[in-house]
């Protein structure tokens, strides 16, 4: 009796592989390009410090210096304890706009189809320039308006790290 072989179990054996070892494609689009915005910048640390105490330094997380000299302030696992409650982080993928509600401000950041950089931004109604980066799922936004939308204070230390505390 001769055993026949079928041209296609191989390819679906190292495809249901893949598949079990969470195998997924590179990110295209924007989401790979996106990182190339921060290209030039340069990372910093930034953190949450209790005003009361030392850094939480498990709220720490990479922010990025631009070269014209703004601190790009990391949203997503840093920024999200000062806005709790009916205060929020929200992303709207249909019209790629991100939206963050302060506790007296409301600032929104459109991003262009297949674009990773906005230059403007919409607070309280009126356009502002500030630059956010997408990057993946994590969002990048200007650390002066993040400090005055939330009422942040931020301060450096002497070893090159970023805090930010409730003022």
């Amino acid at each position: 009796m001769a055993v026949r072989r079928r041209w296609w179990v191989a390819p679906l054996l190292i495809i249901g592989l893949f598949i079990g070892l969470g195998w997924r494609e590179e990110p295209t689009g924007a989401e790979t390009d996106s990182c190339v915005a921060l290209a030039r910048a340069q990372p910093v640390r930034v953190g949450v410090r209790d005003p009361n105490g030392p850094a939480a330094a498990a709220s720490t997380q990479t922010g990025y210096l631009a070269p014209e000299g703004e601190v790009l302030i990391p949203l997503r696992g840093l920024i999200e304890p000062f806005v709790k409650g009916p205060l929020g982080i929200y992303w709207d993928g249909t019209a790629h706009t991100l939206s963050l509600l302060g506790p007296t401000d409301v600032l929104s950041v459109h991003f262009p189809a297949g674009k990773s950089v906005s230059e403007r931004a919409i607070l309280n109604g009126e356009a502002v320039p500030m630059r956010a980066v997408a990057c993946g799922d994590q969002f990048y936004l200007s650390g002066s308006h993040l400090a005055s939308l939330l009422q942040l204070e931020i301060s450096a230390d002497g070893e090159g790290a970023i805090w930010l505390a409730p003022r």
